[in-house]
């Protein structure tokens, strides 16, 4: 039997959504709309077994201007938080 034959994890992303842990928190990069200050990695909250489901429990501002965190994806404005 070799080391890779049992299959583990899921089919599919879909088989993942209906048969997986909801996940409880989500990172969301968030990016400064102002020049002069950095961007930051957003923490929510979306356990709905939690008093703070829903909302922002951490903001961890990167330690430079112009580090990018653009290029990860879906992010918000600090605007929107």
């Amino acid at each position: 039997m070799s080391c890779c034959s049992k299959r583990t994890g899921y089919s599919s992303p879909l088989d993942a959504f209906n048969k997986g842990p909801r996940e409880k928190l989500l990172y969301v990069t968030a990016i400064s709309a102002n020049e002069k200050e950095p961007d930051a990695l957003v923490t929510v909250d979306v356990d709905p077994e939690s008093s703070t489901n829903g909302k922002v429990i951490h903001v961890l501002k990167m330690p430079n201007v112009g580090d990018e965190l653009h290029h990860t994806g879906t992010y918000l404005s600090f605007s929107e938080i």
